[in-house]
């Protein structure tokens, strides 16, 4: 069976002043690199300048950075230019924008009603200690498109949820019942919000069952190997199941809503039957450097980009990316989450740009054709533009500094 691909959107945030060839040839690069892997299948490509309230020096207004993006990707067919953050009146820090555009995605799918059968993702795992796994476990759950994953043998501590904190994705949540004394042992579940309450009896070694939200405390069940067996389509959907029996990974089919003779059940919202595409913020290596920065980031910030996000980085020296994410707290226990694209042609940067146009530089193999023409009709990029802003504190070093919330 070949494995199901994850859709990907990738964003990219930044001021576009103006925007350049290299700001598209980043998207190419991580569209190649992400496919590459062959888990991931890059759908959509998305362009968002930041607004006037950035107030970053030499910043033109947003009308001109947005409709100079539009003309850029104008022949390119999976990328486009969204204005939401350029028509905000104050700067958004980045983490609220993916939260936005993730939103945006959501409401954008097709009610699973009218697209026929839908499968039910589950897997079930031995995973022998979660310590060493969350990696591998959170992209398993990404990559599978899985909506709910059973784990066994966690030899968690009670109270001690650090690494399943780690593993769980955006959109999914983690319930867990470790063994109260001696080694081993531990049961977990993470799955998708819209899970509202499930129970599971199937397969040994032993499954917890409980609720996921609003119900009664967990308990446990069994149920012997013999009754891992297909069931029939009562109702028009179905699911799959990727379980263990006799030490082997196999997969067999449920119908939903389950026949109470499986003692399984679940009760979900409609959502997560659909196949969400997965949103990855898009950046250079300038943006990963800030985040080590002291104050310039929230640590939390950092942790919900990386962690639920994703991160994909264009870089010409991969090596020093890889010291900083290594020695950072806030970056190395999402690592796997950071995929770092080296290309040697990552020279450029779109703030030279302004500088070359005042001193009259050739800039005809910086920026797409229809950009330049644009600039040049509407005498952009001038020595009087580029004092704009030249006295008033940047909108996140204001933030930082403790100006405005």
């Amino acid at each position: 069976m070949v494995p199901k691909k994850t859709n990907v959107v990738l964003l990219s945030c930044g001021s576009y002043n103006p925007v350049t060839n290299m700001h598209l040839r980043m998207f190419e690069l991580a569209r190649e690199h992400l496919q590459i892997k062959g888990h991931y299948e890059v759908v959509k490509g998305i362009t968002s300048p930041v607004g006037d309230g950035y107030n970053e020096k030499g910043l033109i207004e947003a009308s001109h950075r947005v409709e100079m993006a539009k003309l850029a990707v104008e022949n390119h067919s999976w990328i486009e230019v969204d204005s939401w953050e350029s028509r905000q009146a104050e700067w958004l820090e980045t983490v609220k924008v993916l939260r936005h555009h993730r939103q945006e995605l959501l409401s954008q799918e097709l009610d699973w009603h009218n697209e026929g059968l839908h499968t039910l993702r589950c897997a079930l795992l031995n995973c022998r200690s979660l310590t060493d796994k969350t990696a591998f476990l959170n992209d398993l759950t990404v990559a599978k498109n899985l909506d709910m994953l059973l784990l066994v043998e966690t030899w968690q501590k009670p109270e001690d949820n650090l690494h399943l904190n780690r593993l769980t994705p955006l959109g999914y949540s983690f319930l867990c019942k470790p063994r109260l004394t001696g080694r081993g042992g531990g049961l977990a579940v993470i799955h998708r919000d819209c899970v509202k309450t499930f129970q599971f009896c199937l397969i040994n070694p032993v499954l917890f069952a409980g609720a996921a939200s609003g119900s009664s405390a967990p308990s446990l069940c069994t149920m012997p190997r013999s009754r891992s067996r297909a069931v029939q389509n009562h109702d028009g959907t179905s699911g799959s199941f990727v379980g263990i029996s006799d030490h082997k990974l196999v997969e067999f089919s449920f119908s939903y809503p389950l026949p109470s003779e499986l003692s399984m059940s679940m009760s979900v919202d409609a959502s997560c039957l659909r196949d969400e595409p997965r949103l990855m913020l898009l950046c250079g290596a300038d943006m990963l450097n800030s985040f080590v920065v002291p104050g310039l980031w929230k640590p939390e910030h950092i942790e919900e980009i990386i962690k639920n996000f994703g991160l994909v980085c264009i870089t010409d020296d991969g090596s020093d990316l890889e010291a900083i994410i290594q020695g950072s707290d806030d970056l190395r226990p999402h690592f796997h989450n950071i995929h770092m694209v080296c290309e040697s042609t990552v020279k450029e940067s779109s703030a030279d740009i302004p500088r070359m146009l005042q001193c009259g530089q050739t800039v005809q193999n910086l920026l797409p054709q229809p950009v330049l023409s644009y600039i040049r009709q509407r005498r952009l990029y001038t020595a009087e533009n580029e004092q704009r802003n030249a006295d008033v504190m940047s909108a996140p070093l204001q933030k930082h500094a403790g100006k405005h919330d």
